[in-house]
């Protein structure tokens, strides 16, 4: 079981991104297992969750206009499972569940 983590990288490399995208999908992973839940419930959850750590205006807002794609997913591994979330640069609240690793189609634990 690890008791911690260490991140080291030079300023502006993402430490911060990848801790707060880690809070926000482990608070997903706890609403998974103290309730049944609808996937669009999830995924606005996840949305919500993400706005609350980043403080965009909207949710879109946190995809790099530099990316061809307009897409930003956050794909966490844990206990050996690996939920992949997705949002656009046009969504306003919620993101979609692209990978149910996790038995997220079940919808509680």
């Amino acid at each position: 079981m690890i008791n911690s983590i260490s991140l080291i990288g030079k300023n502006g490399t993402g430490k911060t991104h990848i801790l707060k995208c880690l809070a926000s999908a482990l608070q997903v992973c706890h609403v998974l297992t103290k309730t049944s839940t609808s996937k669009e419930r999830l995924e606005y959850i996840e949305a919500k969750n993400m706005a609350h750590y980043f403080k965009p205006d909207f949710i879109g807002n946190l995809v790099s206009k530099n990316i061809i794609s307009g897409i930003s997913t956050v794909d966490v591994k844990i206990d050996g499972k690996e939920p992949l979330f997705s949002f656009s640069a046009t969504s306003k609240t919620t993101g979609k569940i692209e990978k149910d690793d996790m038995n997220v189609g079940l919808y509680a634990f």
